[in-house]
């Protein structure tokens, strides 16, 4: 019997939710789900908290067949190397999944990253590498000569149940998410003052957790807006898509260019509502534009950020055929693909 490890940020230990550990979470539940063995797991976030973990991470590897490891930035960097090195010791194979859209920019190096060629060579030799993303998976072809790579996109467990919108006077907004400054939650509330201003009826919630260096920030800017916005806490994931439902658009304009496939935006379309995004990097391989979502410029775009909501506003006809289109979307993105993609290398 194949015994599977599980190495990744979890985020129980600290509650922490965040693409990363979601993802993480979520291939820990496909391959317990969908082979019938539940693997054994190190959560990388409670090895910082309690470094004596080491010593069960080491046992768990010497005792596993197949490890598939989730890696941040830091975990490439300092984690992989030890986990790869100890596969010839240990006679485990190597899985690498990715999340995000930033490993063509770290291998090769740019302004953000220097060069980290030694790491990618190593990657090129582990059973098989997972981007997140088509684009990144050719790049990595092309431009860094990957020869293991199979593309791995984000998913979600659910069903195709299709939800009732009841649609009111009330424009009404949604961003759910990671909260933090570079998630682009100033433009969108810099865009509720303009509205205030022309008396639009535009209602704007946010829910998600708050990072600690923007709480103070956000938050007053919430408080001083608050006739159209409020932070309504982090949604349960019970309740998840029946809530995102009720909505008319989610918003996404964030600042990281290099992002992968925001969870965000498959939990929108899984609840049947399109998308208002920055055009970061991979926008276009995920965001249809005026079909599944509104792609807005990804610098300099409060101004088309504001008059893309206002369109929104005056034509609101238009989001009944792009929820339909949203939900069929999101097919592309269940549990049943996700398998379909990683069992053959299982």
């Amino acid at each position: 019997m194949n015994k599977y490890l599980i190495v990744g940020a979890f985020g129980y230990i600290n509650n922490q939710l965040d693409g990363q550990t979601i993802k993480t979470r979520m291939i820990y539940k496909l391959i317990s789900d969908k082979s019938g063995i539940s693997p054994k797991y190190i959560d990388t976030i409670a090895i910082k908290r309690n470094p004596l973990i080491v010593f069960r991470f080491l046992r768990e590897l010497w005792r596993c067949s197949t490890l598939i490891i989730i890696p941040c930035l830091n975990n490439l960097t300092y984690l992989f190397p030890i986990v790869y090195y100890l596969s010839f010791l240990f006679k485990y194979e190597i899985i690498n999944i990715c999340v995000g859209g930033w490993q063509v920019e770290y291998f090769m190096g740019n302004e953000k990253y220097k060069k980290h060629k030694c790491i990618m060579s190593l990657c090129k030799k582990v059973k098989v590498f997972m981007p997140e993303l088509h684009n990144v998976d050719e790049d990595l072809k092309r431009v860094c000569s990957f020869k293991n790579t199979v593309v791995f996109p984000n998913f979600r467990f659910f069903d195709r149940k299709e939800y009732t919108h009841h649609p009111d006077a009330n424009l009404r907004l949604v961003y759910f998410g990671r909260i933090n400054r570079n998630k682009g939650y100033e433009t969108i509330i810099k865009a509720a003052e303009l509205f205030e201003t022309q008396h639009l009826l535009i209602k704007i919630d946010f829910y998600g957790q708050i990072e600690e260096e923007d709480k103070n920030d956000f938050l007053e800017l919430v408080n001083s807006h608050a006739a159209s916005v409020e932070y309504m806490g982090v949604l349960p994931f019970d309740v998840l898509y029946e809530t995102l439902s009720t909505y008319d658009l989610l918003l996404f304009p964030t600042k990281y260019y290099t992002e992968g496939f925001p969870g965000c935006i498959l939990d929108a379309y899984i609840a049947g509502i399109p998308v208002a995004v920055s055009e970061w990097k991979h926008s276009h391989e995920f965001v249809k534009d005026s079909e599944t979502g509104f792609i807005i410029p990804f610098e300099n775009n409060q101004d088309s950020f504001n008059r893309l909501i206002i369109d929104v506003y005056n034509n609101r006809e238009q989001l009944i055929r792009m929820r339909e289109l949203a939900k069929k979307e999101s097919f592309n993105y269940s549990d049943e693909a996700a398998w379909s993609i990683i069992h053959p290398y299982l």
